[in-house]
C-alpha cells in the first residue's frame, strides 16, 4: 500500500510540474539609473542594458568629455564600454591623426599611444586617442584613404576587406563628417578636407540606423566607431571591450547602430575593432613623463596590450 501512494504521489507531481515552468522568473535585474548623458540616451533609447552598474562622465579637457560604462546586457552578459564626445566649436581644441614613428604611411605598425608620443609637444598637446582604419600587413599602410593637414597621402580603399567601406573626415573650417566610400571621390574634389581616414560599414546615415549588408552582421567582437552630429561639430568616438566572459563581451554591428544613433549621431562608421580597439586619455599635462597616456580599456592581445597599428586618431589642443 505505501509503494502504490508513493508512486500515486510521484505521478501527480509528474503531471504538475510542467505547468510550474512557467512561474519560474527570469534573471531579476535592478532598472539601469542613468546619470550620465550618454548613459541616458542609451536606456532611453535601445534596449541594450538590462542593468548598469557603472555610468561616469570627465572631463578630460574643455570641450572633450570621456565616458565609462558598464552593464549587463540582456542576455546577462557583461559589457564595458567607452565614449568620447568632442566639441569641435573649441576654438583649441581639434582632431588629428597619426602615423607610426611620425614617418610616413607604409612605414610598419606601432601601438597608438606610442604613435602619440611622438607628435604630442606645447602646441600640440594630445588629451586622447583611439585606433583608426584597418591596416594591410602586406603595405603596411591603412586599407582606406588617408588625409593629414590637407595632403591627401593614399586617395584609394583597398578592395578588401570585402563588406563595405566608408569614411570619416575634418573640414579646413573643422566640421566632420562620416560617409561611405563612394561619395570619396566628390568629397576630394572639393577640396575641403583637412583630416580623412576610412572605416568599415556605415552604421548610422541620416539620423537612421543601418541593416548592415554582412554575414558577420551578428556576431559579437570588441569594436571601435565613430560618429557625428547633424551640424558637424560633435563627434562621438566608442569603444567597447570583448573577448573577455566576464569582462566584456564585445557588440554586433546590429547593436552598435542603434547605440551610435541613441547617443545622437546623424551618421557613424564602423573603425577597425578586435585586438585593435584602444581608447586612451592624457594623464599627465607635462611631456617629460613617458607614462603620460594611459589605455582605459582591455585590448584583447596578450592579455591587454595594445596592438600596434598602422594609424591612429588623436584629440589635440592647438595654440589656435
Amino acid at each position: 500500500m505505501k509503494l502504490y501512494k508513493t508512486i500515486a504521489v510521484m505521478a501527480a507531481s509528474a503531471m504538475i510540474l510542467p505547468g510550474c515552468k512557467e512561474d519560474i522568473p527570469g534573471p531579476d535585474y535592478p532598472a539601469p539609473q542613468p546619470v550620465t548623458e550618454i548613459g541616458k540616451a542609451i536606456v532611453e533609447n535601445t534596449s541594450l542594458i538590462a542593468s548598469l552598474s557603472e555610468d561616469v562622465t570627465w572631463t578630460v579637457f574643455p570641450g572633450l568629455e570621456a565616458t565609462r560604462l558598464r552593464y549587463l546586457a540582456y542576455d546577462g552578459k557583461p559589457m564595458m564600454m567607452f565614449f568620447f564626445e568632442v566639441d569641435l566649436t573649441r576654438e583649441n581644441l581639434t582632431i588629428s591623426q597619426t602615423t607610426p614613428f611620425d614617418l610616413p604611411i607604409g612605414s610598419g605598425a606601432e601601438p597608438v599611444t606610442e604613435q602619440a608620443m611622438h607628435v604630442d609637444a606645447p602646441g600640440f598637446r594630445i588629451w586622447g586617442g583611439t585606433n583608426s582604419d584597418f591596416g594591410s600587413e602586406t603595405t603596411s599602410e591603412p586599407q582606406g584613404i588617408f588625409h593629414h593637414e590637407g595632403v591627401c597621402l593614399k586617395g584609394t580603399f583597398n578592395s578588401l576587406p570585402v563588406r563595405p567601406r566608408s569614411f570619416f573626415y575634418l573640414t579646413k573650417d573643422k566640421k566632420a563628417y562620416t560617409a561611405p566610400a563612394a561619395d570619396y571621390e566628390t568629397v576630394a574634389a572639393s577640396d575641403v578636407i583637412w583630416e580623412a581616414c576610412g572605416g568599415g560599414p556605415v552604421i548610422v546615415s541620416e539620423g537612421k540606423t543601418i541593416n548592415i549588408p554582412d554575414p558577420d552582421d551578428l556576431s559579437v567582437e570588441p569594436r571601435t566607431c565613430i560618429g557625428v552630429s547633424q551640424d558637424g561639430t560633435r563627434v562621438y568616438i566608442m569603444v567597447i571591450d570583448g573577448r573577455r566572459y566576464t569582462y566584456s563581451n564585445g557588440m554586433s554591428f546590429h547593436d552598435m547602430s542603434q547605440l551610435m544613433q541613441a547617443v545622437g549621431c546623424w551618421s557613424a562608421i564602423n573603425l577597425d575593432g578586435g585586438g585593435s580597439s584602444t581608447f586612451f586619455v592624457r594623464e599627465s599635462e607635462g611631456f617629460d613623463d613617458p607614462d603620460r597616456f594611459r589605455v582605459l580599456n582591455w585590448p584583447t592581445d596578450n592579455g591587454g596590450q595594445e596592438r600596434a597599428v598602422y594609424c591612429g586618431l588623436v584629440i589635440v589642443e592647438t595654440d589656435e
